[in-house]
């Protein structure tokens, strides 16, 4: 009886130990995606930092365009559209034509130009002429003196005419090749002043425009402000470089940092509240002006002291005993990791777990990564 005992007592040691092992074996599965299947999911990653729920605050948070970047471009002379090569939603680089217009206007300011710039040389002449026949003792100095005059008189006239056509956003080298009769006198370019897309399109062939006419709208969809409200009994918390987390209510399980920029210096009299700023990147323009969501902001500045993690919720995927994330070990490759949950809040959520400050977790479409992690477990394919 007792040798029964004792081998039953292995054995279930035995059991205990492979299902420990096994256990661990899942903590630290790896998990590898094809570049197809990254393409085709909605995957977020967030830098790892610890923290407590305590330590946070949310706000209402709106996305503006930054209004640096937004250009509401106007003909600066009048005339008849002769061509559109850009439209509504095109993505444009900077310099590149939008529209061309035929412009009496232009062509009345380009022809003063070419007069001075004639006017002028002619005078440089004849200022040489005179210059040298009155260094001979042959012709008087008033001559020579009338003869400087006129010159100037011509270079400033000359200069007049060039920064008027430089005010109506004609370039330099637009300019030469004009000295060189290689342009249209009347033909004006309507050029993009940074790289963007164009949001608005109010130019149709053969339409007469005015200088005062708008006729695109365009924007440097790669940045974008998100404006938070924050209430006036925690303006004392806020300040600059303070670390923050962004979600978006049409991007759910995606989560974007960034930094406190700025904070205003006036409280809205109706909602007692103050702006904070957050600059983000959008690539691909994917968070578009008049988008809401929530901001939530992390109080203390060192967090490295405290014993848990704060991650997304959307980062977390229930397992058979706990939760896991997914850390990011290289492009599509990421390691499943066991974490014990603390406590949650609407966002964000309290964890403990074999995590370290820098690590990067996947956060949206997780669950298909936990998906492809059983799918390998149970088919006996374990990677390491």
């Amino acid at each position: 009886m007792k040798r029964h005992l004792t081998g039953s007592i292995l054995i279930l040691a035995a059991i205990s130990a492979g299902s420990r092992a096994e256990d661990k074996h899942e903590e630290h599965h790896l998990v590898k995606v094809s570049a197809e299947q990254l393409a085709s999911l909605n995957l977020g990653h967030y830098l790892v930092q610890r923290g407590s729920l305590k330590d946070t605050m949310e706000y209402p948070v709106e996305i503006h365009f930054d209004p640096n970047r937004v250009a509401h471009l106007t003909p600066r002379v009048s005339g008849v559209v002769s061509q559109v090569r850009f439209g509504l939603g095109d993505r444009v680089k900077k310099g590149d034509i939008l529209a061309t217009l035929e412009s009496r206007e232009l062509g009345m300011a380009n022809s003063a130009y070419l007069a001075g710039l004639s006017r002028q040389r002619l005078r440089e002449k004849t200022f040489a002429r005179e210059k040298r026949l009155w260094e001979r003792k042959i012709s008087a100095e008033q001559d020579y003196l009338a003869a400087e005059l006129e010159l100037q008189e011509s270079r400033i006239e000359t200069e007049m005419a060039r920064q008027a056509l430089l005010a109506l956003g004609i370039t330099e080298d637009s300019l030469k090749q004009l000295a060189e009769n290689k342009n249209a006198l009347n033909r004006y370019a309507m050029v993009a002043p940074f790289d963007g897309i164009i949001i608005k399109q109010h130019i149709t062939l053969g339409e007469v425009l005015k200088d005062s006419s708008k006729a695109f709208v365009m924007i440097d969809s790669d940045r974008v402000w998100a404006m938070a409200q924050i209430f006036e009994r925690d303006i004392r918390r806020i300040k600059p470089g303070q670390r923050t987390a962004i979600t978006i209510s049409a991007f759910p399980g995606e989560t974007f940092v960034g930094e406190i920029d700025y904070v205003g210096s006036q409280l809205d009299e109706a909602s007692r509240t103050v702006v904070a700023r957050v600059i983000l990147s959008s690539p691909e323009n994917k968070l578009r002006a008049g988008m809401f969501g929530r901001l939530t902001l992390f109080v203390e500045q060192d967090l490295k002291m405290s014993d848990t993690f704060l991650l997304p919720r959307a980062a977390l995927q229930r397992s058979h005993d706990g939760f896991v994330v997914f850390k990011q070990e290289g492009e599509g490759v990421y390691e499943q990791v066991k974490v014990q949950l603390v406590s949650e809040a609407k966002d964000f959520a309290e964890v403990i777990g074999e995590l370290s400050l820098g690590d990067i977790i996947a956060t949206g479409d997780t669950f298909i990564l936990k998906s492809l992690a059983d799918k390998e477990a149970l088919g006996g394919s374990h990677a390491h």
